[in-house]
């Protein structure tokens, strides 16, 4: 977060109104949506187990397209808590 991203929450803070990248989700919807997409990812790394142990060409191909799935959907996830737990600093507590 730049300088600028903080004063824009103090001032938010203060009455001002904050840009929609600046703001977060609501838990009501950020932890169903953590559940689910942590519930794909198990689902989808049984998959890859389930389809190394077939074996042959095919199950090779989908376990590595599977892993290749798990892998985007968990950065992805990690990505949006990160920024999640960014917004969710104060600017206030820092200085103090």
């Amino acid at each position: 977060m730049t300088e600028a991203d903080l004063a824009a929450m103090g001032s938010a803070r203060q009455g001002g109104s904050v840009p929609a990248e600046l703001r977060r989700r609501p838990l009501w919807v950020t932890v169903p949506l953590y559940a689910v997409a942590l519930f794909i990812i198990g689902l989808d790394l049984w998959a890859v187990a389930f389809w190394s142990a077939v074996g042959a060409l095919i199950g090779s191909g989908i376990a590595i397209a599977g892993s290749a799935v798990a892998l985007v959907l968990t950065a992805l996830v990690a990505t949006d808590a990160r920024r999640q737990w960014l917004l969710g600093v104060r600017p206030e507590a820092e200085e103090a």
